[in-house]
This record gives structure tokens, C-alpha cells and sequence, in this order.
């Protein structure tokens, strides 16, 4: 969309031929289509209307669509600054909050716990104490 100008009609319908292949493929497997998420608020109406055809086509191939906005969208409808630096790629706080969504979904379809503590962000670094000297 951005730099190739490519319009949402024609990403949309590029998905859709491969998830048909997909499914063709792998019929039985679970299948979670992807939100694309949220960049500058410039972008913001195409990624929705974006959106709103990669939900329509997870609802005709019985796929999961998992919405990302609620969870890396300010309130202008761009990518939450403390998940960028750039305003496009996702730094590893915004990974995080996609991975929590993802096992989210995971969880629900019976894949995963909602939970792994060692998937779970790093707090702030914790200093070990040193032995003392003998």
C-alpha cells in the first residue's frame, strides 16, 4: 500500500488465492489470518478497509481473523509509539503485544496455554548480587 501503491482490493484478492491454495493443501488445519497492523494514521482508512476484506475472507474459509488494532493502536489509529521507532516496524514491545494476542487466539483453538512465562516480556533487569570475595 505504502510505497507500492498497490490498492487493498488487489492485496486482498492476492491473499485470498493463497489461502485458497492453503486450504486446498491443509484443509483440516486451524488458519488465523492476520489484521495488518496499524503504521501512520495517513494509512489508517485503507489498512481498516484492508482489514475489513482479509475478515470477510477468514469468515468464507473458516479461518480465525485476529485483529491486532485493539492492541497496537493509539487512539489516532496509528502504531502505538512505545511498539515503533519508525512508525512501521514493530521494536520488541510491539512483538510481545502481538504475541500475547496470538496466544490469545492459540489458546482459544485448544493449540497452546494462554500463558508461557518464558514468552512473557522482559521486565527491567535484575542485577545479580555478587558473592563475596574470599
Amino acid at each position: 500500500m505504502g510505497g507500492a501503491k498497490r490498492k487493498a482490493e488487489d492485496i486482498a484478492a492476492s491473499i485470498q488465492e493463497l489461502v485458497k491454495e492453503i486450504r486446498k493443501r491443509a484443509p483440516k488445519a486451524p488458519f488465523l489470518i492476520n489484521s495488518v497492523m496499524p503504521r501512520r494514521r495517513k494509512y489508517r482508512e485503507n489498512i481498516m478497509f484492508l482489514n475489513s476484506l482479509l475478515r470477510n475472507i477468514a469468515a468464507r474459509e473458516n479461518a480465525v481473523f485476529v485483529d491486532l488494532w485493539p492492541a497496537l493502536a493509539d487512539d489516532n489509529g496509528a502504531l502505538r509509539k512505545e511498539f515503533t521507532a519508525d512508525a512501521l516496524h514493530l521494536n520488541g514491545l510491539g512483538y510481545a503485544a502481538w504475541a500475547k494476542v496470538l496466544r490469545s487466539e492459540f489458546s482459544t483453538l485448544g493449540l497452546v496455554p494462554a500463558t508461557n512465562p518464558q514468552l512473557e516480556p522482559a521486565g527491567p533487569a535484575k542485577q545479580k548480587k555478587s558473592s563475596p570475595a574470599i
